[in-house]
């Protein structure tokens, strides 16, 4: 078993899965990185200019 945060993976030979499986390891990873930080500090659109 893998485990991150509050996220489990069981891995087994015969296993099942959706296309939805990965979207928590992503998640997880883009966190790590800080991707979405990055994305907020090049991107300027949908903030509201309050000086």
């Amino acid at each position: 078993m893998i485990q991150g945060g509050n996220t489990a993976y069981e891995l087994a030979e015969k296993a099942g899965g959706t296309a939805y499986g990965g979207v928590a390891a992503i998640h997880a990873f883009a966190m790590k990185i800080g991707l979405p930080n990055r994305v907020d500090d090049a991107l300027h659109l949908f903030k509201k200019h309050m000086p």
